[in-house]
């Protein structure tokens, strides 16, 4: 995405150069009373531009958003899940806001993918902050997603749980979750 987001800006900038040319000789043209030209190819790529720019400035702010959190503290993650959860929801929102011309590209799908998942997950991270979860539940989660972390470590951070496949574990994972609620 973010060669995307380059190339888009270099875009925008040769559009506006454009832009400015048009102008110019609508200048002309009226100065000089001519009939103006149109130029439709240009209108057109002002509202692709813009559209574009819609999906890719709500992407940055995904993986911006998605990228900072990775490096909290899970000490600290209890105190953020509702800050996250208004995140996620705002974004989840504005995908779903986005015209609908933007929902063939590849990007939207990638885009939407990872909102949804970030859905699912949430829920999860609530659980595994509860007072109920022990060393030993930790331990059936890392069995579960054949991965391991330091759980216990002062620098165990967000990353260590997004990186593991917790999506497609849900079910199991939620398993081990409401077990250590019963017990």
């Amino acid at each position: 995405p973010s060669d995307a987001v380059d190339r888009l800006n270099r875009f925008k900038e040769e559009n506006k150069i454009r832009d400015r040319k048009m102008e110019s000789y609508r200048g002309g043209e009226d100065l000089f009373a001519l009939p103006l030209t149109d130029y439709p190819e240009l209108i057109q790529t002002q509202k692709e531009l813009k559209l574009a720019d819609q999906l890719f400035s709500l992407y940055v702010d995904v993986l911006g958003t998605l990228t900072s959190w990775k490096q909290v503290l899970w000490s600290d993650v209890g105190s953020m899940m509702g800050e996250m959860n208004e995140k996620i929801e705002a974004f989840s929102l504005r995908c779903k806001k986005l015209p609908a011309r933007l929902r063939e590209y590849t990007a939207y799908k990638t885009l939407k993918l990872q909102i949804e998942d970030f859905q699912v997950v949430l829920p999860l991270l609530q659980e595994f902050t509860k007072e109920s979860i022990r060393p030993r539940h930790w331990e059936e989660v890392m069995e579960i997603t054949k991965s391991s972390f330091d759980f216990a470590g002062p620098e165990f951070r967000l990353q260590s749980l997004l990186d593991i496949d917790l999506v497609s574990r849900k079910d199991e994972i939620e398993e081990v979750t409401d077990g250590a609620d019963k017990q």
